[in-house]
């Protein structure tokens, strides 16, 4: 049995699909099935139980799902543990972000790159919630996310930074000339927030309904980078933090008028989590950046 016959049948039993895992494993689907019959055969009992083009575990797949996940992960750690002792700084950083705090990572990643050439940052958009499973199971190194948002206890905040609430338009948007807006003012445009649950959103209804103001939302997005793409194309405005937007052309940012509670960013990482070289010198990079 090697290696890569786990990491192909956990993602198989992530998906579920043969075909979507071999995509996703960069192999073909024939490749994909050889593998995992060979893996059947060597524990002498299947592991997916297949009709038609349908899949699912197997009583003895679920109980070897565990196993399998244990083992994988416990390499992964050693093999973090081993890049400590090469004397060169090389290795892959898992690096889990929220839309809106993309600007902070933006500020270091160029340089941070060219002085270790030899390592491969990976990033990943997530919510908050995907980033602290993540974090929990080692799929990430380091994640942004919201102070505002409950924190796991198996996890600490390295660090925090603020961010300012400003209303986004396009360039060419009647209001792209103004120096400041008024939240007041707000009923007269066409606006598009966050869904529900969204920090930003419930800091902007909390306002909202405190100052009576009765604004319509004409549109509710779960994406930011889909917000900022409405925004983008011209008629509507929305309000996004500091940090969410400050690499788009087309997206003008205005700062209100009202001073907003906007909420803080933090640097998470797992509590007991084992960081190798480059993960430590990419969060040390990332602290100084914000502080």
């Amino acid at each position: 049995m090697e290696l890569h016959h786990l990491r192909y049948f956990l993602k198989v039993a992530d998906t579920l699909h043969f075909t979507k895992a071999a995509d996703e494993l960069f192999i073909t689907q024939p490749a994909l099935s050889q593998q995992i019959k060979q893996l059947e055969e060597e524990l002498g009992v299947p592991l997916f139980s297949r009709n038609g083009k349908k899949i699912k575990l197997t009583d003895a797949g679920n109980v070897f799902l565990n196993y399998a996940k244990t083992s994988v992960l416990e390499v992964e750690k050693g093999e973090r543990a081993i890049s400590n002792f090469v004397k060169e700084v090389q290795g892959n950083i898992h690096v889990g972000v929220m839309y809106s705090y993309f600007s902070p990572l933006l500020a270091i990643l160029s340089n941070f790159c060219k002085k270790y050439p030899k390592v491969n940052v990976i990033l990943e958009y997530g919510n908050n919630e995907d980033l602290q499973e993540k974090l929990l199971s080692s799929k990430l190194d380091v994640a942004l996310t919201f102070e505002g948002l409950e924190i796991m206890d198996e996890l600490e905040i390295k660090g925090s930074f603020n961010t300012q609430l400003q209303l986004a338009v396009n360039p060419k948007h009647e209001l792209a000339t103004k120096k400041v807006f008024a939240m007041s003012d707000l009923p007269n445009y066409l606006l598009a927030l966050p869904v529900k649950g969204n920090i930003i959103r419930v800091v902007v209804d909390n306002y909202l309904k405190v100052n009576k103001i009765n604004a319509q939302i004409h549109a509710e997005v779960n994406d930011l980078q889909l917000l900022l793409d409405i925004v983008e194309a011209g008629d509507f405005v929305t309000i996004v933090t500091n940090t969410a937007s400050s690499k788009r052309k087309n997206i003008k940012l205005i700062p209100l008028k009202e001073q907003l509670q906007s909420p803080k960013g933090v640097v998470v990482v797992p509590k007991n989590g084992y960081l190798n070289k480059a993960s430590n010198l990419f969060l040390e990079a990332l602290l100084t950046q914000i502080q």
